[in-house]
């Protein structure tokens, strides 16, 4: 039996031992014969590194062809990843290497655990790094292992900060956009993309097609040959140039003259309230006019091209060439700069005052609540007006006050919207929602012209603002998740005849765009088309010569159109000629004036007010260039006086012809319509009617990246400020003296 035992064991370490010799064999068999193909084919691709060939980025171009950005090639350091995994050797690495890139240890770290940048690829460094920065680093490479000096394209604005919000900048990819760009698009993690403005919107079209080298590299990773041949080499093909309707010039006034005007502000104060019996000054001196912000907006009526559009803070994209570090953001952007970024003519969202009475009137001629001739009996002596009827518990009272408690009597429509009497148009209101209560008769004209949607403009964030009803009364009732409401349940139980009176002078829950309320200008000047705004003209094929002694103007003759964008339609509003002309000597008499006083007290005849935008435009030159606007004044609910919100809107044009541009001003907190909004629109009016009165534009200056301002605009001529002041006298005189007496709205 032990012997038969044995025998067995034997036998089964015989089949064992059978068995994985068999096993070894068969592998070996694989290795040396049939798997040697594919493990070449590995081998090879481990042994070779293809690297991606960025593309020149496209340049934007104003209209006349000028480059506002542009490219350059510059030095940027890298270092492998693989040499600075352990801690003790990066961090010796970075304390070698800080001072000869003008930077920290700690910066240097920060990028190494930046989340963003691709961990296949080097990581940066710095980038653009002067020649001598380069050389040394060249020279000792030796002591820095793994460091390389490569050439890449930089983004160069050639005309900051002017037309920075307009233009935009690019920025890192971040992991929102990691699905999309890099898994989808075939980013790389650590390529910039357009983070606003045209930068943004037309990213695809400025980007370009990368190309691809592949090497091969030895056991370490590092380069040892570049392959050549088909299917070793791509070249990238440069982004597309893409040219805008916006003015240089004209953009550069713009900013210069809004800014200029916010400063003057900042140095006055509200005029004292008036006695409307007396036309005396009672009560406190007024703390002066923050004017922390403004806006100005420049359209061609006819076919909604954007000639210019300010922003104010400005800030300067040259700074986001270069990464920034948290402190420096902070400093340029953070709590208490007034958020430079934000472009206010889109994104800014606004009551629009007394500018509302236009679109106010249209409906009331269309409705048929209205006769232009009938002087109605809308208030009293008191400078008030009463809701007839007003029923009982209505939310925001049954009272209204005039504007500076002013005394109108009874005027028609021209007389109302010259002297912008509220008491005439809070009636409109009341007829308006009488007339139907549920018909949204307002609200539905407001859509007409554009409010409450986007415009249609091709830069991101276009905000669509708000045309107040029941529907949105209700939801800004409705408690969030901490509980708090907009307005309280009982103003948002309904839709009342005291919202559709506030609506009616551009109060309320009215929100709006600068952009918006030009556009809405813009439709009424062109007889009723509704245009989306256009900023991009065209987009030309890379590589457009530059005009020989003009480095900074592209010959766009030459240039081969890629895609042309025509103007776009978005709706017509019904404008009879009828309609037009009761409105337009109203709109006419604000800003020339009647000749003579236009709305006079009854009791006291020698208290009249003839056009709210009379002072500011007592000299201007209506031969050639006639105007029909609009003066606003929108109040916070404070109604403190340094807090309006000063706004005017504008169409002009050659005499005898349709109008040619369309300007609207909103500048936050500076008082009344006439004494700042209307200075700014008189004074641009007046270059575009003579163009070759505006400043050539200059190529910046280098930014100073130890400032601590967002941006600094080139100075304005002192000839263009003399616009700003020469009219102060007749502003404060048409606001506390006597011959026009009460705020001038």
């Amino acid at each position: 039996m032990p012997g038969e035992t044995s025998g067995l064991r034997l036998s089964v370490m015989a089949l064992v031992v059978l068995s994985l010799f068999a096993a070894l064999f068969g592998r070996l068999w694989f290795l040396q014969v049939a798997a040697p193909p594919d493990l070449e084919r590995i081998v090879q691709a481990r042994k070779i590194r293809t690297v991606q060939l960025n593309p020149m980025r496209g340049r934007i171009l104003d209209r006349q062809g000028r480059v506002l950005a542009d490219n350059r090639r510059v030095l940027n350091i890298v270092v492998d990843r693989k040499q600075i995994r352990r801690d003790s050797v990066r961090l010796v690495m970075f304390g070698r290497i800080a001072g000869v890139l003008d930077t920290a240890p700690e910066e240097l770290e920060k990028r190494y655990q930046d989340q963003t940048l691709d961990p296949l690829l080097p990581l940066p460094l710095a980038e653009d790094v002067s020649e001598s920065q380069a050389g040394f680093l060249r020279e000792r490479l030796e002591d820095y292992v793994g460091v390389e000096v490569v050439e890449a394209w930089a983004r160069v604005y050639r005309y900051a900060p002017i037309a920075s919000h307009i233009v935009g900048f690019l920025g890192r990819i971040n992991k929102s956009e990691i699905e999309t760009l890099v898994n989808k698009k075939g980013y790389l993690r650590s390529d910039t993309v357009g983070r606003s403005g045209i930068e943004q919107q037309y990213e695809d079209v400025l980007r370009g097609t990368p190309g691809f080298q592949r090497f091969e590299i030895n056991a370490a990773g590092q380069p040892i040959n570049q392959l050549e041949g088909p299917g070793n080499r791509q070249e990238a093909v440069p982004g597309n140039d893409v040219q805008l309707s916006v003015d240089l010039d004209v953009q550069q006034y713009a900013e210069q003259i809004v800014d200029a005007e916010l400063r003057k502000r900042r140095l006055e104060r509200p005029p004292r309230d008036i006695d409307p019996t007396t036309a005396k000054p009672v009560g406190l001196i007024k703390p002066p006019f923050a004017s922390p912000a403004g806006s100005l907006v420049v359209l061609d009526p006819n076919n909604g091209q954007v000639i210019a559009l300010a922003s104010n803070p400005p800030y300067d994209n040259r700074w986001f060439t270069q990464p920034l570090s948290d402190a420096k953001v902070k400093q340029l952007f953070g709590e208490g700069t007034n958020n430079p970024l934000l472009n206010r003519p889109i994104q800014g969202q606004y009551q629009i005052g007394s500018t509302m009475k236009l679109f106010t009137t249209v409906a009331s001629l269309k409705a048929g609540v209205l006769d232009p001739r009938d002087r109605p009996k809308v208030e009293n002596f008191k400078g008030r007006y009463v809701i007839p009827n007003c029923p009982a518990g209505e939310p925001s009272g049954c009272e209204r006050r005039n504007s500076g408690g002013f005394r109108y009597g009874s005027p028609n429509l021209q007389e109302a919207l010259t002297a912008s009497s509220d008491a005439y148009f809070y009636n409109l209101g009341a007829q308006l929602y009488q007339q139907d209560p549920k018909a949204d008769t307002l609200q539905n004209e407001l859509r007409g012209f554009g409010f409450g949607s986007a415009t249609g403009i091709a830069l991101p964030d276009d905000q669509p603002g708000y045309v107040p009803d029941a529907a949105l009364k209700k939801k800004f009732s409705t408690p969030d998740k901490n509980g708090k409401r907009v307005i309280s349940a009982r103003e948002g139980s309904g839709y009342f005849i005291g919202d559709n009176i506030n609506l009616a002078i551009g109060q309320g829950l009215l929100a709006v765009t600068p952009l918006q309320l030009a556009n809405g200008y813009a439709t009424f000047a062109n007889g009723g088309t509704l245009h989306a705004p256009q900023i991009a003209l065209a987009v030309y094929s890379a590589g457009a010569a530059r005009v020989v002694g003009r480095p900074e103007r592209v010959d766009l003759s030459a240039a081969t159109v890629v895609q042309a964008f025509d103007p776009v339609a978005r709706g017509t509003v019904d404008l009879s000629d009828e309609v037009r002309n009761d409105i337009l000597p109203g709109l006419k008499g604000v800003t020339q004036g009647t000749g003579a006083a236009a709305v006079c007290t009854p009791d006291l005849p020698g208290l009249c007010r003839d056009g709210t935008a009379v002072a500011p435009f007592r000299s201007y030159d209506w031969g050639s260039f006639p105007v029909y606007g609009k003066t606003g004044t929108a109040q916070d609910v404070s109604q403190d006086a340094w807090k309006d919100t000063s706004l005017f809107s504008a169409f002009a044009g050659p005499k005898d012809a349709p109008p040619q541009y369309q300007v609207t001003a909103i500048l936050e907190q500076s008082g009344f319509g006439s004494a700042a909004a209307a200075l700014v629109v008189r004074c641009t009016l007046e270059k575009l009617a003579d163009p070759k009165s505006l400043a050539s534009i200059d190529q910046s200056a280098p930014l100073d990246r130890n400032q601590f301002r967002a941006a600094v605009l080139p100075k304005l001529a002192d000839a263009d400020q003399e616009c700003l002041h020469v009219e102060d006298a007749d502003i404060r005189e048409a606001a506390i003296g006597k011959p026009q007496v009460g705020r001038v709205d």
